[in-house]
């Protein structure tokens, strides 16, 4: 465009024209803020982080799950030991008196 020009737009081509300078001006802030200069490392870089948090995810699912399983059997072996010592399960264990 030459300076001192009129031009004429219409609403669409404004439209347009505005949201691919908002896309840039954004694209250029969120470079500018995280220092990104090499798009691909910055591309494999998520890519890592997002294994790095379902790992996490996978890995905290699975210790609870454990636990659970622990104090299940925990409480199985309890109930065994008790009726191998007594030979019965205590009637004040019932649960329907």
């Amino acid at each position: 465009m030459a300076e001192g020009r009129i031009i004429t737009v219409t609403g669409d081509e404004l439209k347009m024209l505005l949201r691919e300078a908002s896309r840039e001006g954004a694209k250029e802030a969120v470079e500018a803020l995280l220092g990104i200069e090499d798009h691909e490392r910055f591309k494999k870089d998520l890519i890592e982080l997002r294994d790095l948090v379902n790992a996490w995810r996978l890995m905290r699912r699975g210790a609870w799950s454990g636990l659970g399983r622990l104090l299940v059997y925990g409480l199985l072996l309890l109930i065994a030991l008790v009726v191998v010592n007594f030979g019965h399960i205590p009637s004040s264990w019932s649960l329907f008196h």
